[in-house]
């Protein structure tokens, strides 16, 4: 699988977390890639109760991985400023969305 050590981190949060979910809207999956397909193959959104972010995970072609994050209120509405933060591979992703898991404050500036 592609992105093993990312879906190892999401289903391990999903076993741990109540009411932790996340929305898989990867192509990367797909028999066909079309050319839109191909530059966005990772696309997902999970929701954290537990730090109280929700959270997009995207892998848009070539080295540009990336976790964006925003804070939620007890509606689920997202709230302040977005975050970024850019990795380097499907492991460097994987990663450092664990570390946001299980250190909340990681990578907070």
């Amino acid at each position: 699988m592609k992105y093993k050590a990312l879906y190892s981190v999401l289903k391990k949060r999903t076993a741990e977390v109540p009411n932790f979910r996340y929305d898989d809207r990867s192509c990367w999956r797909l028999a066909r890639l079309t050319y839109i397909d191909r530059l966005h193959s990772l696309w997902i959104i999970a929701v954290d109760p537990a730090t109280g972010r929700r959270f997009w995970i995207t892998h848009d072609g070539g080295s540009d991985f990336r976790i964006s994050f925003r804070n939620m209120d007890e509606q689920m509405n997202n709230y302040g400023p977005a975050r970024y933060i850019r990795c380097t591979s499907r492991m460097d992703l994987a990663g450092k969305l664990q570390k946001l898991f299980s250190e909340p404050n990681t990578f907070v500036n």
